[in-house]
This record gives structure tokens, C-alpha cells and sequence, in this order.
């Protein structure tokens, strides 16, 4: 099973599933104990019971063994019986038998002979002994214990006509013993019923040795359909007469009601086959307990219920301002920081929600902070001074920094108002600003008409120096937007050079603790300065140093020339970036090449040839100041020649 279809998606509904679930096991546990203890307390009085009916059970044999003895001593002290005996008819003795029988209630009545034990007269038997038919008595056994009795007497109960019946036997003296009297009772529901009504067990008796299939019962207490269903356990009742488990109680279910059983031998001297099943219905004992169980389950009912709408109304008052919380901080997602959260409970949750709305004022104030932060400098950078401890010093970093200027700037302000000047300048600072932030550049600052901005700082990516060369090629681009706007208000043209230069150096906050500034610092950043100032020189808007260029495989680029700026002794080659290395036309790629061969001859000294390649060159686009400047260099070279050890740098003297 997916461990994923037991999450649940409301905290109120955990909460629920959670206490629910521990009161019912709880509930449980207690029902299951009590239910435990109560039955084995059942069990245990009904197995006392039971073997006080056992011992009742042996002493109503007894006594009725003794009775028996008594009757058949008054017909063996009775002197008519001892003539009638002595004349030796035997139909006057099974009279005055029967006779005798029929005033005691007995089953049987016989009469043996004293020394071989055979019988002389016999009330159960329809026909009448002499000397030719006669035949031994039915359980010699008996006579033998009366023999070796010292009274000269034995009783047993033995099964006789299918049923078991309680046997005395008697010796008759006239005066010296001459025969055996023996008196019979059978035992059947009559007497299974006075063992009930004195001790409120159930008493059945059954044979345990006969093969039949159903379990055969001489007399039971049971109603018709419990002694139906006792006749069907023959196996298992069977088992319990082993001598191994006797005087131990069981379980026997009897049509769906389980009855405490206890198996005793209804004969204590011999083995005997016949034995009584003594049992008290269970739930009968456990009356008290279930009334009381159905009171249990009542009120854990009533608990369940009230444990619901107290569960329910508990969590309503967790979740309620927990929702409002979630709400709140979705309002807080979307930019809302003017709803405070209104909950009015002293508790726990009360104080989450002061502490949620102290953090929302903070959170409103530090939205303040970074939405005027970011007009002050660029987003990136705010984001960077917010999210650290802002503290002096920074990181040596790979940056790509552009400079970005207005050509002729003080010029343009001449004669005109300082607010019409203001309002062209933030014009081209909105355009130029935007494609920087385009591309993912950052404006470190403005300087009047100029612009500086970095790739690389605070955030590098893998990429920056094509991010900046494209945001310079954009600038220029929207550049021209920017004068049709211009034009249309009679304001004039602008013309921009922008200078890219890419290397290590220092980033971080420099100033004072009082006031400082996000920025980079390091002659990387004075080279780009001075790449932008040398854009008027050649006539070109964009120029870019060689580690930039070498960074940008996928771009055109045009070598300008190999320079030493002001402030630097070592010369660095300068380019111009033309397009897109998929973006090239043919008649680019011509004057390019034209460009190199030409640019080739004049740092080889061939001077003649140079200017001729540049002459045509001017010829051709006689708008691209380049040429021209090349143009000038070669005549003066060719009546000026350079030192022999001139590697083709120019040296500039001014930015």
C-alpha cells in the first residue's frame, strides 16, 4: 500500500484521526481487560461450584447407597424371607422379592447363591430359576468385594439393561450366611435432577466406552436441543475422561453457548466406563458483568461522540488561526504587507500571531528599504547588501565592466535649460538602463551623462562578457529609438561610445562605515574607462579589450588597434564588435577581409601598399572613420618612418 494514501491534507482531520484513534484503542484495552478478568473471575467460581457439585455428586450416591442397605438389611433380618427361603421354593422367594421391591421402588431385586453365585431369583428376568437354568450372576466383580468386605457386603454402579444402575448387595444369615441379597436402583433424569436443584448444575451421565457414533446419554439435565448438540462432541468428550485431566474444567460450546465443563467418574473404586459431565453455563455467570458491559459500551458510545465534537471544536480552534495565518502569509507572497493577522486567543497561537504581525511590519519596512535601495542602485545589488551583514571590505572576482558615455554631452547642455537637459538625460538613462538590466547586468552607478555597469558582480554567470557586449549592441540599437523621440521635439541627436573590458578585480563595499557603495576597483576597471574615451578616436560606438573578445567565440569582431593608454604602459589590442557569427553577411566578410590585409601591410612597414588598401577602403565606405584614421598614420609613417624596433602600438597622451 502507498504510504502516500495516509497523509492527510488538513491538520484538523489528523487531529481527529489521531485522538480517535488512541481513545479506541484505549477504550479497547480497557473493555478487553475488564472482559478478561471478569471471565477468568467467571470461570474461576463456576470451577468451584463445579467441584462442590462433584463432592455433592459422590455424597448423594452414598447416601443413597446407604438407603439401599437399609432396605435390604430389613428384608435380610425379616423372617417370613428367611422360612420362605428355607422351604426353597423359589416362586414364594420371587414373590415375597418383588413384593419387597415393589414397597422400596427398586429397579431390581435377585437372590444368589452364597458360595458359586448364582442366582436364584431375579425381578428382571421373565423367567423363572431352578437348579436346571440357573446362571451366574451378571458382575461376579461385586461378590468379589463383598467377600473380602468385613461385613460381607459390596455396592458398584454398573451398566445393566443399557443403563447404569447402583448395585448393594447383602448377605442373608440364617443364621450363617447362605445366599446374597442384591437391590438395584437405576440412575436416570429423576435422579440428575435432585443433584440440579440442590447444587444448579447441569448433570449428565453417559457411557464413555461405546462406539457409537454420537456419544450415548442415560440422563442429563440439559433441555433437548443443549443434549442434541453434547450428543454430537462424543470425541471430544471422550478426552476429557482421561484420568490425567480429571478434576479439570473445560469449555464445551453447546449450540452457540459455551458451558463449563467437568467430567467425574461416577465410580471411584473401579474402572468404570460411566461418568457424569457436571456444567454451568457461562454467560449465565457473567449476567452481571454483561448488564455492566452494555452500560461500557454505552457510555464509550457517548465518550466517542463527545470526544468527536470536543476533538472538533479543539481543532476548529487550532486550524481556525492557523488558516488565518496561511492566509496572511499568501497575502504576504502577492506583495500585501498591510493586513495584519486578527487573532484574539491569549495562547500559544495569540502569540505566533503577534510575532507574524511584528514580522510583517519588519518584512513591509524592508520592502520599503529595498524598493528605495533598488532606485538608488541596481536590484542585484540590493538584493546583495540585504541579504548579509553589510560590512567594508570584498572579494577578488572575474568582472566584466562597461563604461557607457554620451559624445559631446556638455556641447548638447549649452544654451539650454537645466530641465530639458534632465528630461533627454533621464530619457536615455531609462533606455540605456533597461537593456543592462535586460541582460542581466548591473548598474553599479551613473556618472552624469555616463553609465558603468557590471557582469559578473555580485552575481557571475557563465556568460557575461557576451551579456555585455550584447547589451552594448542593444544600447546603440535603442539609441536610435531614443533620437527619433528626440528629434520629434527638435532636442538633439545623441551618440554614445561604450567600452568593455573584462578582468580580476575587487568587489565589494568600499566608503566609510558611515556611507559606502557597492562597486569593483582595480586597473581592469581604469582600462575600461579608457576603452570608452578611445570610441571617439576611431570613430566607432562599442570597443572591447582582447580577454573580452576571447570570451565571445560566437561573435564577428574587427581588430582596431594595439594601443598604450594613458596611465599603462603595456600596450593592449583593442576590437570592435560587428555581429553575430551567424548574423554576418557576405559584403561584411569582404570588408573585413579587406580591413585585415590592409591592417597587415601597415604593421609589416609596407606602407605604399597599406595606403593603398585604405584609400580603397575609403573609397568604398567613406562613412567609417577607421580607414581614415589609418589613412593619416600611413602618410605621415611613409615621410616619418618609426623606429626599427616599432611594434605597430600607437601611445595615446590624452583619455
Amino acid at each position: 500500500m502507498n504510504l502516500d494514501s495516509f497523509k492527510f491534507r488538513h491538520f484538523r482531520t489528523r487531529i481527529l484521526v489521531f485522538v480517535l484513534t488512541l481513545l479506541i484503542l484505549i477504550q479497547n484495552a480497557i473493555f478487553l481487560a475488564v472482559n478478561s478478568v471478569n471471565t477468568q473471575n467467571a470461570h474461576h467460581q463456576i470451577d468451584q461450584a463445579l467441584q462442590l457439585t462433584r463432592g455433592l455428586f459422590y455424597d448423594a450416591l452414598e447416601t443413597r447407597k446407604r438407603r439401599l442397605q437399609e432396605k435390604i438389611r430389613l428384608l435380610s433380618s425379616d423372617y417370613a424371607f428367611k422360612k420362605a427361603f428355607s422351604s426353597g421354593d423359589i416362586e414364594t422367594i420371587l414373590s415375597v422379592l418383588e413384593n419387597h421391591q415393589a414397597r422400596v421402588s427398586a429397579d431390581v431385586m435377585m437372590l444368589l447363591t452364597f458360595e458359586e453365585g448364582d442366582i436364584i431369583a431375579d425381578t428382571s428376568s421373565t423367567t423363572t430359576m431352578n437348579k436346571t437354568n440357573s446362571k451366574p450372576f451378571y458382575f461376579p466383580e461385586l461378590l468379589s468385594q463383598a467377600f473380602n468386605s468385613e461385613q460381607g457386603e459390596g455396592s458398584a454402579i454398573k451398566l445393566f439393561n443399557k443403563l447404569p444402575h447402583q448395585f448393594v448387595l447383602v448377605p442373608l444369615f440364617t443364621p450363617e450366611p447362605n445366599a446374597w441379597i442384591v437391590i438395584a436402583y437405576s440412575l436416570k433424569d429423576q435422579f440428575t435432577h435432585q443433584i440440579q436443584a440442590a447444587t444448579q448444575t447441569h448433570v449428565t451421565l453417559f457411557d464413555a466406552k461405546n462406539s457409537a457414533l454420537d456419544l450415548p446419554i442415560f440422563a442429563s439435565t440439559l433441555p433437548s436441543v443443549k443434549r442434541e448438540a453434547l450428543a454430537d462432541q462424543r470425541h471430544m468428550i471422550n478426552s476429557l475422561t482421561k484420568k490425567d485431566i480429571f478434576n479439570q474444567s473445560s469449555t464445551l460450546v453447546l449450540d452457540d453457548e459455551p458451558y463449563i465443563s467437568l467430567v467425574v467418574p461416577i465410580d471411584t473404586t473401579k474402572s468404570s466406563s460411566i461418568f457424569a459431565l457436571l456444567q454451568r453455563p457461562l454467560n449465565k455467570a457473567l449476567e452481571a458483568y454483561l448488564g455492566i458491559r452494555k452500560t461500557f459500551v454505552f457510555v464509550f458510545i457517548f465518550a466517542l461522540i463527545a470526544s468527536v465534537i470536543g476533538i472538533l471544536f479543539i481543532a476548529r480552534s487550532v486550524t481556525r488561526p492557523v488558516r488565518v495565518l496561511v492566509a496572511s502569509a499568501k497575502r504576504i507572497e502577492h506583495g500585501d504587507y498591510t493586513t495584519p493577522v486578527a487573532i484574539k486567543q491569549r495562547d500559544e497561537l495569540g502569540r505566533l500571531a503577534h510575532s507574524f504581525n511584528k514580522m510583517m511590519k519588519g518584512l513591509a519596512e524592508r520592502r520599503q528599504v529595498r524598493s528605495l535601495l533598488g532606485k538608488v542602485v541596481s536590484p542585484a545589488i540590493a538584493d546583495e547588501l540585504l541579504k548579509k551583514d553589510i560590512e567594508l571590505g570584498g572579494e577578488e572576482r572575474k568582472v566584466t565592466m562597461l563604461f557607457s558615455d554620451i559624445r559631446n554631452f556638455t556641447s548638447l547642455c549649452e544654451g539650454r535649460a537645466p530641465k530639458d537637459i534632465l528630461d533627454f538625460l533621464n530619457t536615455y538613462l531609462t533606455s540605456v538602463s533597461d537593456v543592462i538590466e535586460k541582460h542581466q547586468g548591473v548598474i553599479d552607478k551613473y556618472i552624469g551623462d555616463a553609465v558603468m555597469a557590471l557582469y559578473g558582480a555580485p552575481i557571475q554567470r557563465t556568460d557575461d562578457e557576451s551579456r555585455a557586449i550584447l547589451s552594448a549592441m542593444e544600447m546603440c540599437t535603442a539609441l536610435d529609438a531614443v533620437n527619433i523621440e528626440l528629434k520629434k521635439t527638435n532636442k538633439p541627436l545623441l551618440a554614445v561610445g561604450v567600452g568593455i573590458n573584462t578582468d580580476i578585480v575587487v568587489a565589494g563595499n568600499m566608503g566609510s562605515k558611515a556611507r559606502l557603495n557597492y562597486t569593483v576597483i582595480g586597473d581592469g576597471v581604469n582600462l575600461a574607462s579608457r576603452l570608452e574615451g578611445l570610441t571617439k578616436q576611431y570613430g566607432v560606438e562599442i570597443i572591447v579589450s582582447e580577454s573580452t573578445k576571447q570570451a565571445c567565440p560566437d561573435f564577428i569582431f574587427r581588430e582596431l588597434d594595439k594601443v598604450r593608454v594613458k596611465g599603462k604602459s603595456d600596450p593592449v589590442i583593442i576590437f570592435e564588435p560587428i555581429s553575430l557569427t551567424k548574423n554576418l553577411n557576405i559584403e561584411q566578410s569582404d570588408e573585413l577581409q579587406r580591413y585585415k590585409q590592409a591592417l597587415n601591410w601597415y604593421r609589416q612597414q609596407q606602407w605604399q601598399e597599406a595606403l593603398k588598401g585604405f584609400n580603397c577602403l575609403i573609397h568604398d565606405f567613406p562613412q567609417i572613420k577607421l580607414y581614415k584614421v589609418y589613412q593619416e598614420r600611413t602618410t605621415q609613417y611613409i615621410s616619418n618612418p618609426p623606429s626599427e624596433d616599432w611594434d605597430g602600438t600607437y601611445t595615446f597622451t590624452t583619455k
